[in-house]
């Protein structure tokens, strides 16, 4: 068995070589894996720029973070005026709400208040209203008025209308109700 010296590091100890890479190398293969969880996360639905640094600062650090986003609005897969307008657009498709609902929505995934206002300012409380009453009025057919409008009425507020633009909406669709009879 052959015994070999270890060379003395520059502070004149005899300590162990480190085997790990220096660090601006590790830094590189941290930026390309997060760079690569930021693409399979926004590859399942869009993202919001929040969304995302919320999801790598779970696993990786402020700088890596940063540059990784950087990376992500440079491939054109982030773009936060983009996201919130789909995301009104798949609200009004999908389960429409007030405006004030959505915004907060928008809000609450990292957009900014000037894009949430942007993309929301083209609802209308009174036709989303309109059309969840509508459609939420078809299964209460069998009720009498006050239970009709009871339970539109908390149907409505759920989705953050108010009582104004409820009262309005159900009286209307309680009307179309009774004449499809």
């Amino acid at each position: 068995m052959k015994i070999i010296k270890l060379p003395e590091n520059l502070n004149g100890s005899n300590e162990n070589i480190s085997s790990e890479p220096p660090d601006f190398l590790q830094s590189d293969k941290d930026l390309e894996n997060a760079n690569n969880v930021s693409r399979r996360f926004i590859s399942y639905r869009p993202r919001s720029e929040g969304e995302l640094r919320i999801r790598l600062l779970k696993i990786f650090s402020h700088e890596i973070v940063l540059d990784s986003v950087a990376q992500m609005y440079r491939e054109g897969l982030l773009n936060d005026q983009r996201f919130a307008q789909m995301w009104v657009d798949s609200r009004q498709q999908s389960r429409p709400k007030s405006k004030k609902s959505i915004k907060q929505e928008l809000l609450s995934k990292g957009i900014s208040e000037h894009f949430a206002e942007k993309a929301i300012s083209q609802l209308s409380d009174i036709e989303n209203a309109t059309l969840c009453a509508n459609k939420k009025a078809r299964s209460l057919n069998g009720l009498g008025k006050e239970d009709f409008y009871k339970k539109l009425e908390g149907y409505l507020q759920r989705r953050g209308f108010n009582f104004s633009i409820s009262r309005t909406v159900i009286s209307e669709a309680w009307n179309n109700n009774q004449s499809s009879f």
